[in-house]
């Protein structure tokens, strides 16, 4: 039997997440690391692959080492997943740590879970992020697996977590629900508060000072649904002369965006901004003046905090988690064809808010994330229970 580690010692934690790209568990986990302790956790961030340096430098400055187990970036998630499973099983086998925390989407990567208990690891933590399966041509495979491994591997983890109820419930089986511990998505939301400085500049530079900016921040992906944001909009500029649309985010649908927005007779009107840097979210969010997440699934929707927090009216997707709606200033609404109308109406109806007080508003709601992060170091630490033999 390996050795317990003492109490007060420090804990090896390998932080797993499958992609390391510019999305929201990306941004959840380095919220978490900026506010952990690391004189009492040695962190080590597991990803198969690895699509930004956006939080290198970061990486090094927080002493968190970064492994990437597969050298190439797959098309195919199932060739992806194949090539994975023996990387991640030899790094458990040869880098023992105390806990093993995994941010997952589906269930079939609760695989990796086995490894780690199959290594001995004690504590083995599972946080879903996501409530759906991504479109792609290997998705009905994608889906038939993740159904058989949601029954088979869940209970090799010994904790699990998730963001939201809809997160939980896609993750885990029914007898695993009633021990969900349920994580906010918390940002700091000091640094998203609403700033006139950079509302002030930014329009000026983009010549728009008296437009009305309808504006949504994600990756240019499928499940993000900005194409029917595009059209929504296109009926909005019919009422609205002044309005305009402000895309912030890069990915494999960008240049399809732009070739849609050409064809709606909206180009013109539309700033795609791609990329942006985490800093310059809050200041990209001050200078609109309505909030759209028009998502077909998410697991809970980081964006929609960020923007409440800045003070915007939001008009968002009901597939996103009611959890995240935190004031009335924020209405949900199916993102399908038939309601695209009713999206064009909500943006021209957006209410003025007090933009100052979004950032009282997401603390009262729990969002802060120096309670938050002091909350999922606690149950990193305790209870971690004795080293268990490999098997």
């Amino acid at each position: 039997m390996l050795k317990e580690p003492e109490k007060g010692a420090v804990r090896r934690v390998a932080v797993y997440c499958d992609h390391w790209q510019n999305g929201g568990a990306e941004s959840y986990l380095m919220n978490q690391f900026r506010h952990w302790d690391l004189s009492l956790l040695r962190v080590t961030l597991v990803t198969a692959e690895k699509t930004t340096g956006l939080y290198d430098e970061e990486l090094r400055r927080l002493g968190i080492c970064h492994v990437v187990l597969l050298g190439t970036v797959y098309a195919s998630p199932v060739r992806r997943i194949l090539n994975n499973l023996s990387h991640c099983r030899r790094y458990f086998w040869q880098n023992p740590c105390d806990i093993a925390y995994f941010n997952l989407t589906n269930s079939v990567t609760m695989l990796y879970v086995l490894f780690a208990k199959q290594a001995g690891v004690p504590k083995r933590i599972v946080h879903s992020h996501c409530s759906g399966i991504q479109q792609g041509g290997a998705r009905w495979l994608k889906s038939v697996g993740h159904r058989l491994a949601r029954g088979l591997l869940a209970n090799k983890a010994t904790d699990w977590w998730a963001c939201s109820d809809l997160a939980a419930k896609h993750l885990f089986p029914p007898a695993v629900l009633p021990k969900v511990v349920y994580i906010p998505n918390a940002i700091d939301t000091q640094a998203f508060r609403f700033d006139p400085a950079a509302r002030q500049r930014l329009r000026a530079g983009w010549q728009l000072q008296n437009a009305f900016l309808v504006g949504t921040v994600g990756r240019c992906a499928p499940e993000k649904n900005q194409g029917f944001l595009l059209e929504a909009f296109a009926l909005l500029r019919q009422r609205r002369p002044d309005a305009r649309l402000l895309l912030v985010g890069d990915g494999p649908l960008l240049p399809e965006l732009k070739q849609k927005a050409e064809a709606l007779g909206i180009r013109g009107d539309c700033i795609f901004y791609g990329f942006a840097k985490a800093q310059d979210i809050p200041g990209l969010l001050s200078a609109m003046d309505v909030f759209c997440l028009p998502s077909k699934f998410e697991g809970f929707g980081i964006a929609l905090i960020e923007a409440q927090a800045n003070g915007l009216p939001c008009v968002a997707s009901d597939a996103i988690p009611q959890a995240a709606r935190l004031c009335g200033q924020s209405r949900m609404l199916p993102a399908a064809q038939s309601f695209v109308q009713q999206w064009a109406d909500a943006l021209a109806a957006a209410p003025m808010t007090d933009r100052p007080a979004g950032q009282r508003i997401a603390e009262e709601a729990g969002f802060a994330i120096a309670g938050c992060a002091k909350a999922v170091q606690g149950r990193l630490i305790g209870n971690a229970g004795k080293r268990e033999a490999p098997l």
